[in-house]
């Protein structure tokens, strides 16, 4: 558990540890000072969509899953009507990836754009893109993740 976290009292019932969330909200994930379900309980901050960030403490209260941050910010939620945050799943690199290069189809006539984040929800938005990859382009995938995002069309309704 990050220091931060150890620093300040926990709330019954919920699991402390160590796990990594994506906001797959395009329009970010709203911070609590509390992780409480009452309309009094407003946002002191919002994470902007694609933010990567340590949560130390997560579990349900008044129906909703709330997420300490490591750094100390405050609460934000996984799902309350549409999903804010999702936990970052990684998982082992199939093997046909492991030590090889690939090459990105000639054919191709548009670049790939590669991504700050595990979020497709908002793959063309430009605050999430890092660089693009042209045709004939040699690359080498690192890493393999899997993350619960909202279809674009139906923030209600998530896929993987």
């Amino acid at each position: 558990s990050s220091g931060l976290c150890a620093q300040k009292e926990t709330y019954p019932g919920l699991s402390s540890g160590s796990w990594e969330y994506v906001v797959v909200r395009p329009a970010g994930a709203s911070i609590f000072a509390e992780p409480s379900p009452s309309r009094r309980n407003q946002a002191i901050t919002t994470l902007d969509f694609g933010e990567v960030v340590q949560v130390c403490e997560r579990g349900q209260i008044g129906g909703v899953i709330w997420l300490r941050l490591a750094n100390g910010l405050g609460w934000g939620f996984e799902y309350s009507g549409h999903r804010a945050l999702s936990e970052v799943h990684y998982e082992e690199l199939d093997e046909r990836y492991r030590l090889r290069y690939l090459i990105v189809s000639p054919r191709l006539r548009i670049p790939i754009p590669l991504l700050r984040s595990p979020c497709l929800a908002g793959a063309s938005d430009e605050r999430n893109m890092e660089a693009t990859v042209h045709s004939g382009s040699q690359i080498q995938v690192l890493q393999q993740v899997r993350v619960l995002t909202p279809l674009p069309k139906n923030t209600k309704k998530d896929v993987w």
